[in-house]
């Protein structure tokens, strides 16, 4: 569980880190054309609603709460303060199909990510406590979930044809260490002034290029991360990072 946590943060969170080019006649890169992140940028607003300073998205949904200041608030409020993620839960309703599940536990921090259907949603949220002499207290959380509705669990390609639209965009035989990863994301656009919600039931391929030779600059072959739709066939990103 802790590895699909991990492989879903760094869908989530990698950067778009461009790999660089070499006069070297020695250099074997090959050049790739990345397909960036689609999603647009959105504004953000926040207010106090229940003793909670919530920050949401355009659509309303919570991405950010702080419940506890140590530099502004007094003892009382941080002992008022939630206890779990079950005293906030209320805030983020879902369908039917959706679960929510805890994925690290610890004292100072906990790890939750979202299902649909049994597919894990690249989501996911940590909430951070303070432990008090009467139990753990929520001190800030940040959150990624979101409702998925009406979406088809059932893939039309499969890994292998996924890893094959990987191999076909790259120009380079199939390579037996890459791997190949089930989720459900989302992709946001700007139409006039809406967001544009677009779920997919996606395929995340992981790998390098065979033969690349070291980058002359990070001196580590880029990583290469495709997203594609698991019902069409379509690449929706490719970016690289340089990961050790």
């Amino acid at each position: 569980m802790k590895k699909l946590f991990i492989v879903a943060a760094i869908a989530l969170l990698g950067g778009m880190l461009t790999a660089c080019s070499s006069d070297d006649e020695e250099y074997k890169g090959n050049e790739v054309a990345y397909i960036p992140n689609p999603n647009c940028e959105e504004q953000y607003t926040t207010s106090e609603e229940n003793g909670l300073s919530i920050t949401r998205d355009e659509s309303g949904r919570v991405r950010y709460i702080v419940v506890f200041r140590p530099d502004q608030d007094g003892v009382e409020k941080l002992l008022n303060a939630p206890t779990s993620f079950d005293d906030i839960r209320y805030l983020f309703p879902l369908s039917e199909g959706n679960e929510i599940k805890i994925e690290d536990e610890g004292d100072t921090k906990e790890k939750y990510i979202q299902y649909y259907k049994g597919i894990p949603v690249m989501s996911g949220s940590i909430i951070k406590y303070f432990v008090t002499i009467q139990g753990k207290r929520i001190s800030e959380a940040e959150f990624h979930f979101f409702d998925v509705k009406d979406l088809d669990p059932n893939p039309d390609l499969s890994k292998d044809d996924a890893l094959q639209v990987f191999a076909n965009y790259l120009k380079v035989p199939r390579q037996t260490d890459w791997t190949c990863y089930l989720f459900v994301n989302e992709y946001s656009k700007r139409s006039d002034s809406q967001i544009i919600r677009d779920q997919r039931l996606i395929y995340t391929v992981y790998g390098r290029l065979p033969n690349f030779g070291y980058d002359k600059v990070y001196e580590v072959e880029p990583l290469y991360e495709a997203e594609i739709d698991a019902h069409t066939g379509e690449i929706l990103r490719l970016t690289a990072s340089y990961i050790m």
